[in-house]
């Protein structure tokens, strides 16, 4: 589906995301690039205006037990 025309490319793996996201403004211009790894956010991931200025961001950081 394209909601309000944007376009999404995700890597699917095992039946969850892994790898690299992206979303595109119907224009084609990039909406939001992210990493997945096995279904959990992983590392930068950023939002972007139609201009393309960052608008928000953020840095997952992998959870592990005991830490």
């Amino acid at each position: 589906t394209r909601p309000q025309g944007r376009r999404f490319e995700t890597m699917w793996r095992g039946g969850v995301p892994d790898g690299p996201f992206g979303a595109f403004y119907a224009d084609g211009t990039l909406w939001a690039e992210a990493t997945y790894v096995r279904g959990a956010p992983s590392g930068r991931h950023v939002v972007y205006d139609r201009a393309g200025k960052i608008i928000y961001e953020t840095v997952f950081v992998p959870w592990r037990r005991g830490s």
